[in-house]
């Protein structure tokens, strides 16, 4: 399985905000419609949203996320803590250095 590395989490903008969503994937749920329908409209020149999925499994929404300038971060399923802790410190630390909102949802 993959997980991401520092090449994959890039620098934004330094006056941008920068919010880190955490979902289980990207698939056509409630929240995570929502959350594309506020990536869609959000003013991308003030804010950076970008996704932290616990899953390897690709999402139907992630092609878009994507095309729209966001990353997703793949990390591995909470339930293999041996894995999820470390990597979930990891990412949080190469990303969020600094970061004004981390949102969360499982």
């Amino acid at each position: 399985m993959h997980y991401t590395n520092s090449r994959d989490i890039q620098k934004v903008d330094e006056h941008s905000i920068r919010i880190l969503h955490i979902v289980a994937g990207m698939n056509r749920g409630g929240i995570e419609t929502w959350l594309m329908y506020i990536l869609r409209h959000i003013d991308r020149d003030r804010f950076q949203m970008d996704f932290l999925v616990n899953t390897a499994q690709p999402g139907p929404y992630d092609e878009e996320i994507r095309a729209l300038g966001s990353k997703v971060i793949l990390s591995s399923h909470p339930s293999q803590s041996w894995f999820y802790a470390p990597n979930s410190k990891r990412i949080l630390h190469e990303y969020a250095a600094g970061l004004p909102c981390v949102f969360s949802n499982s």
